[in-house]
């Protein structure tokens, strides 16, 4: 209910704490990439795991490389827009 009323008041911003892994620029074998993801993600969803990460409030997810890009791109275009919108600029 507040979570509703504070939406009419103030626009609410989900903020989404990440870990991911980097890999080197050049085009990557994604037969490797995809199953690197899905070991990452079967150990982030196991019990000892999931018990760690809500301990420390957080929810772990597991996603894909594209699920994860997708993320990124609404993040990305999300507080790209917010900072347009009150003037935040880069010294």
């Amino acid at each position: 209910m507040l979570e509703r009323l504070l939406g009419i008041i103030v626009p609410v911003f989900a903020v989404i704490a990440l870990g991911w892994i980097w890999g080197r620029r050049a085009k990557p074998d994604m037969t490797v990439v995809n199953r690197l993801s899905m070991e990452i993600a079967k150990i982030a969803r196991s019990p000892d795991m999931r018990e760690r990460f809500e301990g420390m409030g957080a929810e772990p997810v597991g996603s894909t490389p594209e699920e994860f890009g997708a993320v990124m791109a609404r993040d990305i275009a999300k507080w790209t827009a917010l900072a347009k919108s009150v003037g935040i600029k880069i010294d």
